[in-house]
């Protein structure tokens, strides 16, 4: 801490501020987040349209994150693809494993469920009529 910052401290039962200009050094231990949610997800994926233009949308549960990747510049299997595996490794990046990926049938994400199932990622489209 420099010299003529405050600190914020904790003393006799309550919270106050000090003028740190004798060089004290006030350091608090911190634990990093722990929540309890559970290591598998389960990614709830479809396509969202603003003004028309495509976006990749996914929802991991039961971590509740959402994620959405522009894919406007080609609604192709091949940059879904690209926006699924970032999907993917965002999330195994932080300790998450996808386990399934529910979809409700569109042509182009449909069509990379094979290479979702050889990374391990079971494929789940919704029946017609129904949505994600």
């Amino acid at each position: 801490m420099l010299n003529g910052q405050l600190a914020y401290t904790k003393g006799a039962g309550e919270y106050s501020w000090e003028d740190c200009t004798e060089a004290k050094h006030y350091h608090r231990e911190t634990e990093p987040s722990r929540h309890n949610v559970p290591s598998e997800q389960s990614l709830y994926v479809d396509m969202m349209f603003i003004n028309n233009v495509p976006f990749l949308l996914s929802v991991s549960k039961p971590l509740n994150l959402l994620q959405v990747a522009d894919v406007a510049a080609s609604r192709n299997s091949s940059t879904i693809r690209v926006g699924m595996e970032n999907h993917i490794r965002t999330l195994e990046s932080h300790g998450y494993k996808v386990m399934y990926i529910h979809s409700d049938g569109d042509g182009a994400i449909s069509a990379i469920a094979d290479i979702m199932v050889s990374r391990g990622v079971s494929f789940n489209p919704a029946g017609p009529g129904q949505h994600v």
